[in-house]
């Protein structure tokens, strides 16, 4: 039995990871992505720091530059002029949802930034779900809960980091196959 629920735990990553690749790659506006500075924006609540920082090394290990707050903000920096500019500068956008995303101002702020840039500029927003429901994504924000997430209960950072580093990949032949 447990074999059989690891094999559909398999089976769904690689349905996961298709149709992330096959939403984005559908969009026709990815030309502007090769231009950015950060391949991925990271928002979390601080409260999953821990976790964040794994993901954010996960991510680099394969080449990739993240945009997150530790990291990224100089001292003094206007965190909101400098979460602003981290968002306009990144290709993707992944967003770390948990019970206590819900509930800070700061991760408000950067989600409704994320979204407007989101609109503006066609990007694909990646949300993972950490330590939440579905249901509880659905009471937080619809247009949240609508979009293909992935789970840490199913995934590890380092296939999270895996999977984003294929769909980057995936963009940039695209990208190419379009110029």
């Amino acid at each position: 039995m447990q074999k059989d629920y690891s094999s559909q735990i398999d089976i769904m990553k690689k349905e996961q990871s298709e149709l992330l690749k096959s939403q984005f790659i559908s969009d026709d506006h990815s030309s502007t992505r090769a231009s950015k500075e950060y391949d991925v924006f990271i928002f979390y609540a601080h409260e999953d720091r821990e976790y964040a920082e794994k993901l954010t090394n996960a991510i680099q290990a394969m080449d990739l530059s993240v945009w997150i707050d530790e990291q990224s903000m100089g001292w003094g920096a206007s965190q909101i002029q400098s979460m602003d500019d981290g968002i306009r500068d990144s290709k993707f956008s992944i967003i770390v949802l948990s019970p206590d995303y819900f509930d800070k101002y700061w991760t408000t702020h950067e989600y409704r930034s994320m979204l407007i840039k989101a609109k503006n500029q066609h990007d694909l927003i990646l949300p993972i779900y950490h330590n939440v429901t579905a249901d509880q994504v659905k009471d937080y924000n619809l247009e949240l809960a609508d979009r293909h997430a992935l789970n840490t209960s199913y995934y590890t950072v380092e296939e999270i980091a895996h999977e984003l580093h294929d769909l980057i990949a995936s963009t940039s032949s695209a990208d190419g196959e379009n110029s």
